[in-house]
């Protein structure tokens, strides 16, 4: 896919783990020390299904990994909206939120969509109760992707892809553990909602 030369160009794909449903691959970026990953399954769901499932941002804590909150607050049409987005730590004392942008890239009549999200670095919101405020910290660098792709009338192919430099210094573990679990188990609450999946 690509050249593996660390010093002017990003590192391929490489496997970093997987079950019978979902697949998740990590790469080096050049000039940060945060990963990129990203996880594919195939899911015995309607493209439409999929679809409906995305569209529910308020529903995102029921299957996105350790997502506390979600809600709208623009919105110019199903995909163009900015989502206010609250992420617990699987460490149990870390809470962070951010403000995304989200596109859709390709027309939804083809039962192909590609969804860019984007962190807003620079919004106004903040959280309306203050002790809530309090324990969040704002997530920042932010950059990721949903592609879907109807394989049949019963199934969807999903690929999400996300990365963060939010620049905590000493933090990259940290940071690159979260991004990797929101990645991989995301993929697998998607499953939970849509359906029993495929086999890869």
């Amino acid at each position: 896919m690509l050249v593996n030369n660390i010093h002017n160009i990003d590192r391929a794909w490489s496997r970093k783990k997987s079950n019978k449903s979902v697949v998740c691959y990590e790469r080096k970026l050049i000039k940060t020390y945060f990963m990129e990953y990203r996880a594919n399954t195939l899911l015995n769901a309607t493209y439409a299904k999929v679809v409906d499932v995305l569209k529910n941002i308020s529903a995102y804590p029921e299957w996105m990994y350790n997502c506390t909150e979600a809600m709208e607050l623009e919105a110019k049409d199903d995909f163009s909206k900015v989502i206010y987005y609250a992420q617990g730590s699987s460490l149990g004392h870390w809470n962070g939120d951010i403000i995304l942008s989200a596109r859709k890239m390709s027309d939804i009549s083809d039962e192909k969509m590609v969804i860019t999200i984007n962190s807003i670095d620079n919004h106004a919101y903040k959280h309306p109760n203050l002790k809530v405020r309090a324990k969040r910290f704002r997530m920042t660098g932010f950059k990721g992707c949903w592609r879907l792709t109807a394989v049949s009338e019963k199934s969807t192919q999903v690929s999400f892809t996300v990365h963060a430099d939010p620049g905590m210094v000493n933090q990259e573990n940290l940071i690159n553990n979260l991004m990797q679990n929101i990645c991989f188990s995301s993929l697998q609450g998607l499953l939970r909602m849509t359906g029993r999946s495929s086999k890869l």
